[in-house]
C-alpha cells in the first residue's frame, strides 16, 4: 500500500477475496498526489476569503445581528465541504500494477475498480506539466484498445518514467507469452 508519512510507494497486502492467477504478480502501488488539487484548494480559500471579508465588513458598516453574521459565517462551510470532498476523490484513488494489469481503484461512497490487460496498450507517453514538475511529479498517459478506458492516465505520480518503462517491459513481455499484437485499422 501507500505509505503516506514516508510518501514511499510499497506492495500491496494480500487480499484472499481476489485470487489472482499464481503467475500475477504485484509490481507497483500507488496514488495521485494532492498537488493535482492545488488550484480547487485555491479557488476554496479565496471564496472562504471573500466570505469571511463580507462578515467583517458587514459587522463594522450595518446593524445586523451577531446571529444574521453567524449564519452568514456559517457559508463558509462550503468551500471547507468542497475542499475536503476533493482531497477525499483523490485519497482513495490508487493504482495497482501487476505482471498483467493496471487496476485503477476510485471512489469515496461508491467504489469502483477499472482494470486493464496490459497487453491493450498501445502507447505510453509520459507528460510533465511545469506545476508538476516543480514537485517532482509526472502524468503517465496509457492509450489503449480498452473500450472503457482508451486513454487512462495515472496522474501525479512519482518516478513517472520509470512506472512507464514498467509497464512497456511487462506489456511486450505479455504480448510475447500471448502471442497478442496490435494492430490498427485506419
Amino acid at each position: 500500500m501507500y505509505d503516506e508519512e514516508t510518501d514511499n510507494q510499497q506492495p500491496p497486502k494480500t487480499d484472499t477475496s481476489q485470487v489472482a492467477p499464481a503467475s500475477e504478480q504485484p509490481l507497483w502501488t500507488g496514488r495521485p498526489s494532492q498537488v493535482v488539487n492545488l488550484k480547487p484548494f485555491g479557488l476554496h480559500a479565496l471564496l472562504a476569503a471573500v466570505v469571511v471579508t463580507a462578515v467583517v465588513v458587514l459587522a463594522r458598516h450595518t446593524s445586523l445581528s451577531w446571529s444574521v453574521l453567524i449564519w452568514i459565517l456559517a457559508l463558509l462551510l462550503i468551500p471547507i465541504g468542497m475542499a475536503a470532498w476533493k482531497w477525499l476523490v483523490v485519497r482513495y484513488t490508487i493504482y495497482e500494477l501487476t505482471s498483467q494489469r493496471l487496476r485503477l481503484r476510485r471512489g469515496v461512497i461508491n467504489k469502483r475498480v477499472d482494470q486493464l490487460e496490459l497487453y491493450r496498450v498501445k502507447d505510453y507517453r509520459v507528460d510533465e506539466p511545469l506545476f508538476l514538475r516543480m514537485a517532482s511529479l509526472s502524468n503517465v498517459v496509457l492509450e489503449t484498445s480498452d473500450k472503457t478506458d482508451p486513454v487512462l492516465v495515472l496522474a501525479a505520480v512519482r518516478d513517472g518514467e520509470t512506472i512507464q518503462n514498467l509497464i512497456r517491459n511487462q506489456v511486450e513481455h505479455l504480448r510475447d507469452r500471448k502471442r497478442v499484437r496490435e494492430i490498427d485499422f485506419d
